[in-house]
């Protein structure tokens, strides 16, 4: 691809992938940029959530703070999102409780 090595042209290109559709291009620019950021980490999970894919969007938020990655606005912004959809809810108000109620977890 050659762009491996700027973070803000990786994350762009997850962001579209994501949003068009195409999860497994979005996953392969992830694991093709050589320096993550958490713009990077938010790309991919948005492009997870953009797709009903929550489930991948947890494991990819965990792994992230695993890596080091401190969240930003913007992770936290996607977490009650994804909250409801593996709680089958329309609403974040409880996602965003059962977050903070847990963060201690992570």
């Amino acid at each position: 691809m050659g762009f491996g090595s700027n973070v803000y042209i990786t994350s762009a290109l997850a962001y579209m992938y994501g949003k068009s559709g195409a999860v497994s291009s979005a996953q392969r620019v992830f694991d093709e940029t050589l320096h993550r950021n958490a713009v990077t980490w938010n790309s991919l999970m948005s492009a997870y959530l953009h797709n009903q894919l929550p489930e991948l969007a947890i494991k990819l938020f965990v792994e992230m703070l695993k890596e080091g990655i401190f969240p930003t606005a913007i992770s936290f912004v996607n977490c009650p999102e994804w909250l409801c959809a593996i709680r089958g809810q329309r609403t974040g108000c409880s996602g965003a409780q059962f977050l903070f109620e847990n963060w201690l977890l992570f």
